[in-house]
Order: C-alpha cells, then structure tokens, then sequence
C-alpha cells in the first residue's frame, strides 16, 4: 500500500512538468509555425502594399488625341507605369513585362488593363505602341496622378497595381520579378468579386 504512494507523487510531478513545459513551448512552436509555415498575409505578396489611394480623376487624353479620364478604367485590375515618350531600355522592359504577365493570366487577362503615363505631353513613337498593342496610353495634366503615385523621383521606376475602385494597392520595384507579380494577381483575382 505504501509502495503506491510514491508512484501517485511521482506521476503528479510528471503530469505537473509536462504541463510547464506545454506552457513555454507552445507559444514558441506557434510563433515558429505561423512565421515559417503559414506566414501572415502580408508576408504572401510579391510587391510592396502602399496605403490605398484613390486616382484623382483629371483629365487626360489617348493617343488618339480623345479624353480619358481615369473612371473609365474602373471595374478593371490595372499595371501602371509612368514614363517619358523616349522610353528607353528600362521603359521597354516596364512595357514588355507587364504585357507578357497579363498575356500569361490567360482566361483572366481580359480583368486587367495596362497603362502608360506619359510625361511631357508627347506621343509615344508609332513603332513602339505597335509593340504593345491594347495598352492605353495616355498624357494630359498628370501632375495630381503623380503626387498620388508619391513624392518619390524615381515613380518612373514602379509598376503600380490598381484595384477596381481606381486605389493604388501595391507597387513593383525596378527590374520585378514577373512570377512574383503574377502570383500576386493570381491570388488578387481569384479573391476578388468586380474586376
């Protein structure tokens, strides 16, 4: 009868420790499972969230010389880029990349639109808008548009995502990488109910 009594003591200091011990690992295998394993939201974009702003709608005009206000993309996911008419080699790729990410997005291509700003007013050359066919370009009084793209003086260098309500949501930083992005609008789209 007496043997049982250390037994009942010993199993209580068992039962006891492994309770402290659940009480410091769990929260630290957690931590470990939700940084590493199921990682917060944020952590699953490709490119950086900026806080949400609404395009002023200003007035801009086509390459056909027409009006086009910012409204008439809504309902629409939108790849933005801001360049000069010259366009160079990184403006080219800009171009390139966001036509090839939205060619890749295949029955869901026809939710996203692709757009230039072009500063200074100009045109861009004939033989170059001829290379990306579909994408709107447009100049006019961008001015506000940029203040809200950011202060930044290399705006030139982003590709912006825009959500359907006409918000900037997101940007990609120079030279992206196009599966990062197209993951991003991969998720976006299957989540999304307009655009």
């Amino acid at each position: 009868m007496s043997s049982s009594i250390p037994n009942a003591g010993q199993r209580s200091f068992r039962i006891n420790l492994v309770l402290i011990f659940a009480v410091f690992a769990v929260p630290l295998i957690a931590a470990y499972l939700s940084f590493y394993v199921w990682p917060p939201q944020s952590r699953l974009n490709y490119g950086e969230l900026i806080e949400p702003k609404t395009l002023p709608d200003v007035p801009l005009v086509d390459a056909q010389g027409k009006e086009f206000p910012p409204s008439k993309l809504r309902d629409k996911w939108i790849m933005l880029t801001v360049d000069s008419p010259d366009c160079g080699e990184a403006c080219n790729h800009k171009l390139y990349l966001m036509r090839q990410i939205r060619i890749s997005m295949t029955k869901e291509m026809n939710r996203i639109e692709r757009v230039m700003l072009l500063r200074g007013g100009a045109k861009l050359p004939p033989e170059l808008a001829a290379k990306y066919p579909g994408m709107h370009v447009l100049t006019g009084t961008i001015d506000a548009l940029l203040q809200t793209l950011g202060p930044e003086a290399n705006v030139n260098d982003y590709i912006f995502l825009i959500d359907p309500v006409g918000q900037i949501m997101m940007r990609y930083v120079k030279n992206p990488d196009p599966a990062g992005i197209r993951r991003d609008l991969s998720r976006l789209l299957s989540v999304s109910q307009v655009g």
